[in-house]
């Protein structure tokens, strides 16, 4: 049946060892691998967050890519922190 036939990116994973890497978002390295699609990702670092609402925000792009809007607000990193961290 056609739509239980699931697309080629659902079943792909991307695994980002070193993710505070990305925490920059003003590099070419973070824009690019923004830009890789998934079915799933995960990110995976030793490097403790700072107190900087914009390095967890890079992050969150790569994970939830288009399924927010991306500004330069602190309302938008409020949001975010309301809806996906505990």
């Amino acid at each position: 049946e056609q739509g239980l036939q699931a697309s080629p990116l659902s079943k792909t994973m991307v695994i980002l060892d070193e993710a505070s890497n990305i925490k920059n978002s003003f590099t070419e390295r973070t824009k690019i691998i923004w830009r890789l699609n998934a079915g799933r990702k995960v990110l995976l670092t030793g490097t403790p967050l700072e107190n900087k609402v914009e390095e967890v925000l890079s992050l969150a792009r790569f994970l939830l890519g288009d399924k927010m809007e991306w500004g330069e607000h602190r309302d938008l990193a409020q949001a975010f922190l309301a809806k996906y961290m505990l």
